[in-house]
């Protein structure tokens, strides 16, 4: 069975994952910023993506533990919520420092030990929201986009290598990613009202959503696939998948009254 490691495995997307291909009989080994405070029945070590010297001292780890690794799932990452004009820097660097940089440094990290093996396969799990903006979660959307273009970019790079990259785009799902969402630290009476209604809507849907273990199993397909990847594969209620495929038909003018309409 192949050695996969995978980011942001103390709840949500990565956890569901780790477990059920642990349950599988795969050979998994999953990161927390505190392993010890999660319980699973998969293998955990700790690890900062926001930190070089602890993505490096990580993936060793893993190959210690697993003597290689052949399936990367960069998985951490988390929203968060405010206008852009009340947003700090910071607070915008620190939300694309994880979900985008913080995927890089591990791509980067395993990519050598991959060339050497020839073969190798990275998963990115990126998001409806990187391919359609919304309000209110500007930051989060821009760290998704990004990762739709590095993944573009990275596939063609290391497909001689024998190694293949793909994007997972999930719509709402039910997670503890809601209750970890950020709020920014200054939301002000100029958007509160409209922030909190759609931030509402956005709880509601994500409750209502589907289980986790939907991304669990379309991960396993993907690595017992071998090849022939498509560059992003979209997973969630049909409407929200065909509202993402609409974007790429609709006049940009007329998607963004179609969103107006369905936020209210």
């Amino acid at each position: 069975m192949k050695n996969i490691l995978i980011t942001g495995t103390s709840s949500g997307f990565g956890k569901a994952t780790a477990d059920y291909l642990t349950a599988l009989g795969y050979n998994v080994v999953g990161t927390s910023r505190n392993p010890a405070a999660i319980q699973s029945n998969h293998k955990m070590i700790q690890l900062d993506v926001q930190d070089d010297q602890s993505v490096r001292m990580a993936v060793e780890k893993a190959i210690e533990i697993m003597g290689s690794i052949d399936v990367l799932v960069n998985n951490a990452g988390y929203a968060v919520s405010g206008p852009v004009e009340e947003t700090t820097i910071e607070e915008a660097k620190d939300q694309i420092d994880t979900n985008f940089f913080g995927m890089v440094r591990m791509t980067q990290a395993v990519l050598p030990y991959m060339r050497e093996q020839h073969k190798g396969l990275i998963i990115n799990i990126s998001s409806l929201g990187g391919l359609v903006g919304i309000p209110f979660q500007a930051f989060y959307c821009a760290s998704k986009f990004a990762i739709e273009g590095f993944t573009e970019g990275l596939r063609i790079e290391v497909k001689p290598f024998g190694i293949h990259v793909a994007n997972i785009n999930p719509g709402d799902y039910k997670t503890e990613a809601t209750a970890n969402r950020k709020m920014i630290s200054n939301l002000t009476e100029v958007y509160e009202e409209r922030c909190n209604h759609i931030l509402n809507q956005y709880i509601k849907d994500e409750m209502n959503g589907g289980d986790p273990i939907e991304i669990a199993k379309l991960v396993e397909k993907l690595i017992k696939k071998e090849g022939n990847y498509k560059v992003r594969y979209f997973i969630g209620k049909p409407i929200q998948k065909v509202a993402a495929h609409l974007k790429r038909f609709m006049s940009s003018r007329l998607f963004e009254r179609l969103l107006i309409s369905i936020y209210k």
